[in-house]
């Protein structure tokens, strides 16, 4: 039993890297089992990261954990296991959920922000060289034949990696009709993301209420050009509770309810 919530996984060799999360403050933590023998998993070292581990992928010596919200993706030497050491970091602009490495490059599946692709070459100073919007919120990817799938929540999306400068999206998909997407996480408790969709150039607002109908917060309000946009609601001083997200363009109304759990 690992001492939270375990979440991702990784092997290499007689080791197994476990992305968690620690209880009861649900602090991030990476954790290092032996499974020589798989009957007795045993831990033998622990590294305690600053946002919520929710991913991991290991290359050799290195380990690279998917932090959530708060840490982005940490790049751990575990060449001494006992005592996983981070050497790096690259703060990422959404969620990162999870971690692929293939050779010297890193693809993070980042929630609402899509897929980030990040140099990993010099492993002390992780950089950004590419991303793709994805329609849904990323959640999981693998890389494989030179192809790069992302788990998008709603479907399964395959893309080229052509360049540093330009990932290809195999099936580009367009915003066809207004939509309002379910939020996530849900409940959630300090930030949720917020997937939309619009058809056509046009002024839009995304706005907050509580149980009583009062408009309690604006998330956003302004021109956006047509496709998938992602936006996302951060709790701030809100109290526990039940709350409903409108969306309203050209004249069209949608709403979703969301969870606040503090």
């Amino acid at each position: 039993d690992t001492p939270g919530r375990a979440w991702g996984v990784a092997v290499s060799g007689d080791l197994a890297f476990v992305a968690c999360s620690n209880m009861p403050d649900e602090g991030g933590c990476l954790r290092v089992l032996n499974v020589s023998n798989p009957e007795e998993p045993e831990e033998v070292g622990y590294y305690d990261t600053p946002g919520r581990a929710w991913g991991v992928a290991v290359s050799g010596d290195l380990a690279f954990v998917a932090d959530g919200e708060e840490g982005g993706l940490r790049v751990v030497d575990v060449s001494n296991p006992e005592e996983p050491e981070e050497v790096g970091y690259c703060d990422t602009p959404g969620l990162a959920l999870g971690v692929a490495v293939s050779g010297d490059l890193a693809f993070v599946a980042d929630l609402g922000s899509g897929l980030r692709i990040l140099d990993v070459s010099n492993p002390e100073e992780p950089e950004e060289v590419g991303y793709y919007d994805t329609p849904g919120y990323a959640c999981g990817v693998a890389v494989s034949g030179g192809l790069i799938f992302v788990a998008d929540w709603y479907y399964l999306g395959v893309y080229r990696f052509t360049d540093p400068a330009a990932v290809e999206d195999s099936a580009p998909e367009l915003a066809r009709e207004f939509a309002l997407s379910p939020a996530f996480p849900n409940p959630f408790n300090s930030t949720t993301s917020i997937r939309y969709s619009l058809p056509l150039p046009t002024h839009a607002s995304l706005v907050v209420y509580n149980t009583l109908g009062q408009r309690l917060k604006t998330i956003f309000e302004g021109y956006k050009h047509p496709g998938f946009h992602t936006a996302n609601l951060k709790a701030d001083n809100l109290p526990s509770g039940l709350y409903f997200v409108r969306l309203e363009a050209s004249g069209q109304l949608s709403s979703l309810k969301v969870m606040l759990v503090r």
